[in-house]
């Protein structure tokens, strides 16, 4: 192999282990860490719009997402929502909630220079904000397990997932997308981004029986320390308290 092989290789292994921390799909999670010592910052904005009681209400919300890595294989988590609700000539804006957890990789197996698997597990608390109805606990348990597989040009990822919401029903969701690399078609060390579509197939349920079906499709651009992404959320089936109409969201992350 020559030299600039050698050198076109190295590089395009290193920039898909950057791009393995980045391809976290926007409304679930992905078994990606950073490194340890490493920061990873993500900010979400959307713009919704939804049906509960008979009202129509418009929501503008926000999140400040942190990830810091305590060893390659745990992190710690600390998200808050911020949200503004317009519904009936009513305004109403608060606090969300906060959510802390644990983030622990359970293992890693390297298929390859630029494709690997592996899985992580979640747990910690959720603390409800002034805009939180779906709950009257003061703090609630949640968990989840998570997978992602890359190959090639493609990323996989699956979550199942659990919250205890006080005296309200229990919610698990069981979620999956896939993430296509766009462009390049190959790496190399002219690359400077990396495109990505995104699908998402979203689904919950509480042991009340309700139950919702959503899907979001979106797009991913990824640089070397830094990314964008936009992605459209639509209902397919819905038995649930709130009945959205959709949901916009435009993120910027900062990768360590």
């Amino acid at each position: 192999m020559s030299d600039q092989s050698l050198v076109s290789t190295a590089f395009a292994v290193l920039l898909a282990a950057g791009a393995a921390v980045a391809q976290e799909p926007t409304d679930m999670d992905a078994a990606t860490h950073p490194g340890a010592g490493q920061f990873y910052v993500r900010l979400l904005v959307s713009q919704s719009e939804y049906e509960e009681a008979g009202m129509e209400t418009k929501e503008r919300a926000s999140l400040v997402k942190l990830v810091y890595g305590i060893r390659s294989t745990l992190a710690v988590l600390a998200e808050g929502a911020f949200s503004s609700l317009s519904a009936d000539d009513s305004d109403e804006t608060g606090w969300r909630g906060s959510t802390f957890q644990i983030k622990y990789r359970l293992f890693k197996n390297d298929l390859g220079p630029l494709n690997t698997w592996m899985a992580s597990a979640l747990a910690g608390v959720t603390v409800p904000g002034d805009m939180d109805r779906t709950t009257d606990a003061d703090a609630y348990p949640r968990c989840a397990l998570v997978s992602t597989a890359i190959l090639g040009r493609h990323g996989v990822n699956a979550e199942l997932s659990w919250e205890a919401c006080g005296s309200e029903p229990d919610r698990f969701a069981v979620n999956a997308s896939h993430l296509y690399r766009l462009a390049p078609i190959e790496y190399t060390v002219n690359t400077r981004g990396v495109w990505y579509t995104m699908v998402e197939s979203l689904n919950q349920c509480t042991d009340d029986g309700d139950s919702r079906f959503d899907t979001a499709v979106g797009i991913l651009y990824e640089a070397h320390r830094w990314a964008w992404e936009l992605s459209l959320r639509l209902p397919l089936e819905q038995d649930w308290p709130q009945e959205d109409n959709y949901n916009v969201t435009l993120g910027l992350r900062f990768l360590p």
